[in-house]
């Protein structure tokens, strides 16, 4: 996955952290089909994160076959887990510092 790519779908995952929105899913275009579904269904195996139902539902809607199999989808995408939770972990660590202060 692209670096940008990867930059919008973390601002995109903070902005629907504790609600997730099916028709914002469906809606942002900014990232393939593929890298979105492949993203809901890395958050919904996240506990910190929450709303796993939701997010299962939502990568199904986005791509129907996607939630077959995540690892096939993070081979297809080159979704880096690893980088992308440490990522997601640092931004949610900022923005509770911030809201905080």
């Amino acid at each position: 996955m692209k670096r940008a790519n990867e930059t919008l779908l973390l601002d995109f995952c903070l902005a629907q952290k504790g609600h997730p929105d099916a028709g914002e899913w469906l809606s942002f275009t900014a990232v393939s089909r593929d890298e979105l579904c492949t993203t809901a269904l890395f958050l919904a195996g996240i506990d910190a994160y929450g709303n796993s139902a939701d997010l299962q539902r939502i990568a199904h809607l986005i791509r129907p076959d996607g939630n077959k199999s995540f690892a096939s989808m993070v081979q297809k995408t080159n979704f880096d887990c690893s980088r992308f939770s440490g990522l997601l972990k640092a931004r949610l660590a900022h923005e509770t510092r911030t809201s905080r202060a």
